[in-house]
Order: structure tokens, then sequence, then C-alpha cells
């Protein structure tokens, strides 16, 4: 158990995202590769905040979106991410609307 393993961090809302799957997963090394029982819950709230600002998609866990976001190029790619904050059906998935940026803001 913790601290030996780390925390679980899941994602509870649908967001178009190459590093967070569809069913909530979080693609982030603090959680897996780099996790160490000193690591605190502000180093993983770090870490999850750069991870939405920037997403990596170099080691997607959302492989719909990384290769729709990819294969679009800019500024496509960077269009779909946008629209994504609007909210609706992306890839046969439902997205919820980024506060402040849908129809009602």
């Amino acid at each position: 158990g913790f601290p030996v393993c780390s925390y679980r961090v899941t994602c509870e809302t649908p967001l178009l995202h190459p590093n967070i799957s569809w069913a909530g997963g979080i693609c982030l090394s603090v959680l897996r590769d780099h996790w160490e029982p000193s690591t605190t819950l502000s180093a993983v709230t770090l870490g999850l905040q750069a991870l939405l600002q920037q997403p990596n998609f170099g080691d997607p866990l959302n492989h719909d979106v990384a290769d729709y976001a990819t294969a679009k190029g800019e500024p496509a790619g960077m269009a779909l991410m946008t629209q994504a904050l609007q909210g609706g059906d992306f890839l046969g998935h439902e997205v919820a609307p980024n506060p402040g940026c849908g129809p009602n803001p």
C-alpha cells in the first residue's frame, strides 16, 4: 500500500487529451516510472497541471486523440483542442465543456 505504491489518480470528466484515456486513466511519469515513496501530493498536482497545459504527444495514453491531432498538424490540431474546450462529441466520445467555454459561458 501507500506510500510504497503510487497515488491512484483518475480524471472523472472525459477530456480530449492525449495523456488521459476515455476511461479517466492518466499517463503521468511521476505516477509510474518516477514514483518514489517520498513523492508528495503537491508534486503530483503540479505534474497534472503541467500535463494539462502541455500535452505529451510522444507518450500518449489516448492514441485516438494523439493520432488525430498530430495527423491534422498545426493549426488544425490546435483548433481541435480549442474546439474541445466547448465540449461535445469528439471521436465518438462525449466531452464535457470547460467552464467558461461552453455555449453559455
